[in-house]
Parts: C-alpha cells; sequence; structure tokens
C-alpha cells in the first residue's frame, strides 16, 4: 500500500503541479488521521468488552458468594430459633412454674451460631467494576443491612460469652463426664451434647439474677434475629438484580 502511495506522489512531484501535490498531501494526512481514528475506535471497542466481560464475571462470582452466605444464614436463623426457643422455656419454668416442660438442649444456654459470611461490609469486592447503578444501590443497601447484623451478633455474642458463661462457670453448672466420658455423644443434631446438666438450669431459672441474663440474652437474640432476617431479605433483593442484568445464556 505504502508503494501504491509513494509512486502516486512520485507522479505528480515530477509533474510539478504543487497545487494538486497539496491536495494530495492533505488527502493523505486526513486517510492517516482516519486510520488513527478507527484503530483508536477499534481498541476503546475491545477495552470495553473486556471491562463488560470483567463486570459479568465479577457479577457471576458476587452472586455465587450471596447464594453461599444465604445457606449458612438459614442455618443462623435456625440456631438462634432454636437458642430462644430454650430461652422461653427456662422462663416458663423458673417464672410461670410450668413444671411440665422438658429442657431437651440444654446447652442452648450458653451456645452461639457460627457467624461468618463470605461477603462482609468491610470487603466492597466488584463494586469497583460494577456499571449498573441499580445494582451498586443494591450493594450499599446489603451493606447497611450488614452492618446492622454484625452489631446485632456483636452485642448477643457479648452477653452470652462475657455474661453468661462466665455466670454458668461460676455456678458450676457443668457436666464433666458427660463431656469426657461420652466422645460418641458429643456432636448430635449439629451441636455439642452432655455438658450441661437439665436440673441445673431448672434451679437457675428460679433465681432472680439468672432471669436478668436470660432477658437480656432473649432480648440480644431476638434482635440478632430481626436483623438477620433483614440481611436475609436484602441478600435476595440483590441476588435478583443481578441475575436479571445479567445476559442471556
Amino acid at each position: 500500500m505504502s508503494r501504491f502511495f509513494n509512486k502516486i506522489r512520485k507522479t505528480i512531484l515530477d509533474s510539478g503541479q504543487m497545487k494538486k501535490y497539496s491536495i494530495y498531501a492533505l488527502g493523505e494526512i486526513i486517510l492517516v488521521v482516519i486510520g488513527i481514528l478507527i484503530a483508536l475506535q477499534i481498541n476503546n471497542w475491545n477495552e470495553t468488552e473486556k471491562a463488560k466481560a470483567k463486570e459479568v464475571e465479577s457479577l457471576k462470582n458476587l452472586v455465587q458468594d450471596l447464594k453461599f452466605d444465604l445457606i449458612s444464614f438459614e442455618r443462623n436463623k435456625q440456631t438462634i430459633t432454636d437458642i430462644a426457643k430454650s430461652y422461653h422455656q427456662l422462663y416458663e419454668i423458673g417464672v410461670k412454674n410450668i413444671d411440665t416442660i422438658k429442657i431437651n438442649t440444654p446447652n442452648n444456654i450458653r451456645r452461639l451460631p457460627y457467624y461468618n459470611p463470605i461477603i462482609t461490609d468491610k470487603n466492597p469486592l466488584t463494586i469497583g467494576v460494577i456499571s449498573n447503578e441499580t445494582i451498586k444501590q443494591e450493594i450499599l443497601n446489603y451493606f447497611r443491612a450488614m452492618v446492622d447484623m454484625n452489631d446485632s451478633y456483636g452485642e448477643f455474642e457479648y452477653v452470652i460469652q462475657r455474661r453468661l458463661r462466665i455466670f454458668l462457670s461460676d455456678k458450676q453448672v457443668h457436666d464433666l463426664p458427660g463431656w469426657f466420658e461420652n466422645k460418641d455423644m458429643r456432636y448430635k443434631s449439629g451441636i455439642y451434647k452432655n455438658f450441661i446438666k437439665a436440673e441445673d438450669l431448672v434451679k437457675l431459672s428460679k433465681t432472680p439474677e439468672f432471669q436478668q441474663l436470660l432477658l437480656e440474652a432473649s432480648i440480644k437474640a431476638e434482635e440478632s434475629l430481626m436483623a438477620l432476617n433483614a440481611l436475609m431479605e436484602q441478600n435476595k433483593k440483590l441476588i435478583a438484580s443481578i441475575e436479571n442484568s445479567l445476559p442471556e445464556k
């Protein structure tokens, strides 16, 4: 191609027609500029396509992590519900003097759910590569719901670890043989068994000091449950928003 243009240029110069050569030179410059602009446009298009592909991949990964977290949250919800039910049983035994209730899971009095989501509010993940403003807003809403859950869980954790467990230790409410001598029975239905005696809890449930701790633990459990429900709803909403934005396969 360059040989072709060189031949034309030489022919015009040999003819001595400078005006015609000037027009030719200008046309050649314009062609070069157009070529550069086309090349830049193609490069920009390629970069845009790469960015879109990266965004789609990031959104798919985000959806996968959100779904894993949702499964974990369902377990957390069931655990907190079971714990709150045990608190209510102890209230009915200790305050309402209902003696027909049987404490089947005494360890629930010191139990905490394993709350450790993959996505955290301190790790914005893919928000930097997301162009969809609606999804960005849903992610921010999700992080706000997560902050509420983290705060509620932190308060619940404090009551259990720093108050209830210490109280139970001081009162020597434990069953060492049940723990050390029954290894085959340590795990059942996903929780530890046989290291707190139900009869000891029944006695404690009638004391004002324990009743106060029971009240505080129950309040924090219910607050955690409400925050978790809100987080789960926002999780589902975010998943739906992302999946609706993804290109069809």
